[in-house]
């Protein structure tokens, strides 16, 4: 009876899982303690592989690997092939969640090939099509699509109804990313006529989410907002992080192109809040990117340091994640084979596995201190110390392509453990390995270089230093922005192979990451350095108007005359720097009725009262304050945004309220209070400075209706 209590569980969570993972998870763990207490060896291995599975829809993805590996040693000793081939596949999917894409091929292709030894045609199809959507995750569309197109074939023969659904989704995506969009988007709404019918919420939500993205891409910005609402409204219901995250990200994109920086900030900080329960997560470097040049265009600076600082510590945290992983799989693998019969074959398995594991353990150190450090050429000299441990290289270089000039300068290059001088290559040579590399974005490896150039160059000429006879070159790319390229030289033959190759893949990644983290970092602190500035010279004009006399005589602060000069500098300043520029423009309610039954003697007290509070208010925040009328002031903030603009404003209305002075004759308060109207624009050449202060001025007479 527990037996097959399990095996119904079991049933139950998976037909559960597509729909909602989180009670799939709950029977499937219902499962595992019948089975564990009955010493069920095959329960025992279906529960785990069915709580892996959810872990990894619900985004745990280390606890879902740690179950998946038990399952998988267990199922290794039941001679089960289904089982295993279903274990190897879960595997697989949530290595590809974590981008680990090459430990994800290798299960899917242990499981494709149990697949066909044993004619498991359902998993076979299953497995096409996770292949493919590897391949299509790495950008190889062409052999994403054969092997999407061979899983539609071997649909023909299947049982499994979801498996063509899934496959017509993939090859939308293929399509997609081809830029064919008619052709994508025939089989994006086949494929979601299809999850509807069956109530696959997951894949509802995921082709909803691609539709909004073929609109998004032709500019259909309402109706691709749209699909993305539905989309995440579908996300929420099959409780998939990952797509909410996702979908949280486009419609932030589409708020942030329409100008609306606010609303996509908003949504950036959902997506964010939601992170917090995903492991691993990859979205965080995008968010926080996006979050920061957001903030940036609003000119908020401790903000956007806050994000650029949060953006590089997310790189390096999730880098670090990827390693780990890196290693926890070649360890289990190692452990696993260990077991086996001590055959040639296993021991030779075994050395390579060895080899990878130290070389993995090497390029993790490597990729952990240059991603650490904001200095290019502490990073430059951290790789060349370790280099030879992984290769030979008798060269170390990396160039940085230069816009401006059209050429590749290598700003960092080794030679025989001294560095050269920096040069440039520009783009039009037809005799420079890192030129052909760059323009073609793709990599070169060549183990006998007066054999092999002309392949690739027309004719054969050392750009920098000796010539060599192995090279390896691989582009570098940050955020699908070609930004170089790196090289690693030998002046033996015959010194790389595919080993070399992967290794080089890996640290182009960790290098394009560290130039990134300190062009990023240096190009802030300059954009700092100019803003603290210009803050310093506005403190330095505010203090020099105190001492002219162009001072209201009554309360001692800037007159109206005196104001419209600074005015027009600031509103010039800010058309050249494109800076926001906020004007405050405030009465004192209900005055004349306070000067005639108070007398003007009282009334003259009061302003004065009330400019000393609105001057250090504006000094506080670098703004010029001045008398514009005879109970109206005004605050002058250059650089300053709206949602800034605003604050101030509350807080010069409770500087007043603060005075408390007695007003019996306001129908407002019994206090002195000030109506406020405030404003912000980011001026144009040939915009008037008058059109502020007409805002500023309709803004106060909305504040004064509402006495």
């Amino acid at each position: 009876m527990s037996n097959e209590k399990v095996k119904t569980l079991n049933a139950k969570a998976k037909e559960l899982e597509r729909k909602n993972p989180m009670e799939a998870l709950e029977l499937a763990k219902e499962a595992y303690e019948i089975a564990i207490k009955e010493n069920l060896k095959t329960g025992i291995a279906q529960s785990l592989l069915r709580i892996g599975r959810c872990l990894g829809l619900l985004g745990s993805y280390h606890e879902a690997i740690s179950h998946l590996n038990k399952a998988l040693e267990i199922s290794k000793t039941l001679e089960e092939s289904v089982h295993e081939v279903e274990i190897l596949i879960a595997l697989g999917n949530v290595h590809v969640y974590l981008s680990i894409y090459d430990n994800a091929i290798i299960f899917y292709t242990k499981a494709l090939k149990i697949a066909k030894k044993d004619k498991l045609i359902d998993l076979e199809a299953n497995l096409l099509n996770n292949i493919g959507s590897t391949y299509l995750d790495l950008g190889e569309l062409d052999s994403a699509s054969n092997y999407l197109k061979e899983c539609l074939e071997k649909c023909k023969l299947t049982s499994e109804p979801l498996m063509e659904k899934v496959c017509c989704l993939n090859l939308g995506e293929v399509y997609f990313k081809k830029k064919d969009y008619d052709q994508a988007r025939e089989y994006m709404l086949k494929s979601l006529e299809s999850m509807r019918q069956i109530q696959y919420k997951i894949g509802v939500t995921h082709s909803l989410n691609l539709l909004g993205q073929i609109e998004k891409e032709i500019n259909n910005y309402s109706k691709a907002f749209t699909l993305f609402e539905e989309a995440l409204d579908m996300a929420y219901e099959a409780g998939n992080l990952d797509e909410q995250i996702d979908i949280l990200i486009k419609i932030a994109d589409i708020h942030i192109i329409e100008g609306q920086l606010e609303r996509g900030i908003e949504k950036l900080h959902n997506a964010l809040s939601i992170t917090d329960n995903v492991d691993g997560n990859k979205f965080l470097p995008i968010i926080y990117s996006k979050l920061a040049t957001s903030y940036e265009k609003l000119n908020i600076a401790d903000k956007t340091l806050l994000y650029y600082r949060k953006f590089h510590d997310s790189i390096n945290s999730i880098e670090e994640v990827r390693r780990e992983e890196r290693l926890r799989s070649i360890s289990f693998q190692l452990e696993l084979e260990h077991s086996q019969q001590e055959t040639e074959t296993y021991r030779e398995l075994m050395r390579e596995l060895e080899i990878s594991y130290s070389q993995i353990q090497v390029v993790s150190e490597i990729g952990q201190n240059i991603t650490s450090t904001l200095s290019l050429e502490k990073s430059f000299n951290r790789i060349y110390e370790n280099i030879n441990k992984l290769m030979k290289s008798t060269v170390l270089g990396i160039g940085l392509y230069k816009e401006e000039e059209d050429c590749i300068e290598f700003i960092l290059y080794k030679e025989y453990g001294q560095d050269m001088p920096s040069s440039k290559i520009y783009l039009s040579s037809k005799s420079s390995w890192a030129v052909w590399s760059f323009k073609n974005k793709q990599e070169i490896l060549i183990n006998d270089v007066e054999k092999e150039y002309p392949k690739y160059l027309e004719a054969r000429k050392a750009s920098i230093g000796k010539s060599m006879s192995s090279v390896i070159f691989y582009p570098l790319i940050v955020e699908n922005n070609l930004i170089g390229v790196v090289t690693v030289q030998s002046d033996e033959k015959n010194a790389y192979g595919k080993r070399e190759l992967d290794t080089m893949k890996i640290l182009a990644s960790y290098i394009a990451i560290a130039i990134n983290n300190a062009q990023k970092s240096k190009q802030l602190e300059e954009e700092i350095k100019i803003k603290e500035k210009t803050q310093k010279e506005l403190v330095k004009l505010n203090e020099k108007l105190t001492r002219l006399s162009d001072l209201d005589g009554l309360t001692n602060i800037p007159n109206r005359r005196c104001f419209n000069k600074c005015f027009e500098k600031i509103w010039h300043q800010s058309i050249k720097d494109q800076s926001p520029v906020s004007l405050i423009l405030m009465d004192v309610d209900k005055f004349k009725e306070y000067n005639d039954n108070y007398g003007h003697l009282k009334g003259d007290v009061v302003l004065k009262q009330i400019a000393k509070k609105i001057e250090k208010v504006a000094t506080n925040y670098s703004g010029i304050a001045a008398r514009y009328g005879g109970d109206e002031f005004v605050i002058l903030l250059s650089n300053t945004n709206r949602e800034v603009g605003n604050k101030i404003a509350q807080e010069i209305d409770l500087a007043i309220k603060s005075l408390a002075i007695k007003n019996e004759y306001s129908n407002k308060a019994n206090i002195i209070t000030v109506s406020i109207g405030c404003s912000t624009v980011i001026p144009k050449t040939g915009d008037k400075l008058e059109y502020l202060i007409h805002q500023s001025d309709e803004a106060l007479y909305l504040s004064k209706r509402m006495i």
